[in-house]
C-alpha cells in the first residue's frame, strides 16, 4: 500500500508542522518555500501515481486529506492572526468539510473514492494564490482574492455535487 505516491502525500502531511511554525512566527519566505515544496509533492504524487500505475484507494484518500489538512492549518493560523476575514475562513473550511463528508457518503454508496476533478484543482490553486497574496500583502488580494476564491468554491462544489449524483445514479442503474 505504501508506494512512492502515497509516501509523497505523507511527506506533505509532515510538512504541515514546519510550514505552520514558519507562518505563526512570520518567517514568511520560509513558509512560502515549504508551501511550494508541498505543492510540488502534490503535483509529483499525482503524476507518479498515473505514470507508474499506482493509483490506490489509500492514495485517493491520502492526497486530498493532505491538501485539506494543509489548507485548514493555514486558514486557522491566518484567522488567528486576523489576516483573513472569518467568513472567508468559514467558506474554505466549510468547502473542505463538505467535500470530505460527501466523499465518505459516496464511498459508502458506490464502494470507491471518486478522483478529484479539474475545477476542484483549479479552485485550490486560486485559493492558494489568494492566501499567498494576502500573506505577502500584495495590493487588492485581501479585497478581491476572497471574493474570486469564493466564486470558484461555489462553482467547484456545484460540479462536485452534480458529478457525484451522476456516479450514484449510474451505480444504482
Amino acid at each position: 500500500m505504501l508506494n512512492v505516491s502515497n509516501f509523497l502525500s505523507i511527506v506533505r502531511i509532515i510538512l504541515i508542522i514546519p510550514m505552520s511554525f514558519a507562518l505563526i512566527n512570520e518567517y514568511l519566505t520560509l513558509a512560502l518555500i515549504i508551501a511550494i515544496l508541498a505543492y510540488i509533492t502534490d503535483l509529483l504524487d499525482g503524476y507518479l501515481a498515473r505514470k507508474l500505475n499506482q493509483i490506490t484507494e489509500l492514495g485517493k484518500i491520502l492526497d486530498p486529506l493532505a491538501d485539506k489538512m494543509m489548507l485548514a492549518s493555514i486558514v486557522i493560523i491566518l484567522l488567528y492572526q486576523s489576516k483573513i476575514p472569518f467568513w472567508f475562513g468559514a467558506v474554505l473550511i466549510g468547502r473542505d468539510l463538505l467535500i470530505l463528508l460527501g466523499g465518505l457518503m459516496i464511498k459508502n454508496k458506490i464502494k470507491y473514492v471518486p478522483a478529484s476533478n479539474l475545477i476542484g484543482k483549479i479552485t485550490i490553486d486560486v485559493i492558494g494564490i489568494t492566501l499567498v497574496g494576502i500573506v505577502f500583502n500584495i495590493p487588492y488580494f485581501d479585497i478581491y482574492g476572497p471574493v474570486v476564491s469564493t466564486i470558484f468554491v461555489i462553482i467547484s462544489l456545484f460540479v462536485y455535487f452534480v458529478n457525484n449524483l451522476k456516479l450514484i445514479k449510474n451505480e444504482n442503474t
